[in-house]
C-alpha cells in the first residue's frame, strides 16, 4: 500500500510503498448513497459534523465563479473551497439539492458521521489497509484507485 509517486503527500503518510497483509473482510459493492444516508437521518435524527460546523469543503469544479469568490480557498491542495452551509443534502451549498442524485454517494460526512451510520446499519468501516486494497481493485500502484480526478 502507499505510493512512491511525487503526487502523494508525505505529510499524509501516503508513502513510501509498504507491503501489507490483508485478512479476508466484507465491504459493500458501492459507497453509501444519499438515499441510504437519508434513511439513517430519518430514523435517528442524527446531525452531521458539517451541519454542526456550518460548512464543508467543495471541489472547485462544482462551484460557480461567484461561489468560489465567496468561499475560502485552501492553499494546499488549492482545489478545495470551504463553503458555508455545504452539507450532505445540499452538496454545493445553499441552492443545491439531491434532486436526481439520491443514488449518488453521500458526501460531506466525517469519519464520526460514517461511524454512526455504520453502527445504525450494523456494519463497520474498513481500516486504511482494507480500504486501499479494495479501492485498488487488484491493481498494483495505480494512482487514484477510487477513480477520482481522472480527466
Amino acid at each position: 500500500m502507499g505510493t512512491d509517486d511525487k503526487v502523494g503527500y508525505a505529510t499524509d503518510f501516503e508513502g513510501p510503498v509498504k507491503k501489507k497483509t490483508v485478512k479476508p473482510f466484507y465491504i459493500d459493492d458501492t459507497a453509501v448513497t444519499n438515499e441510504e444516508f437519508k434513511a439513517f437521518i430519518d430514523a435517528t435524527g442524527y446531525i452531521t459534523d458539517a451541519e454542526k460546523f456550518g460548512w464543508s469543503f467543495v471541489l472547485y469544479q462544482f462551484l460557480t465563479e461567484k461561489q468560489r469568490n465567496n468561499a475560502q480557498q485552501l492553499k494546499n491542495p488549492p482545489w478545495w473551497f470551504a463553503v458555508k452551509k455545504a452539507v450532505w443534502y445540499q452538496p454545493e451549498g445553499p441552492g443545491s439539492s439531491l434532486t436526481k442524485r439520491m443514488n449518488h454517494p453521500v458526501i460531506h460526512v466525517s469519519w464520526k458521521d460514517a461511524k454512526a451510520f455504520c453502527k445504525w446499519a450494523n456494519k463497520r468501516l474498513p481500516n486504511e489497509t482494507e480500504w486501499e486494497y479494495a479501492a485498488r481493485g487488484g491493481l498494483n500502484q495505480k494512482l487514484y484507485p477510487c477513480g477520482c480526478f481522472y480527466d
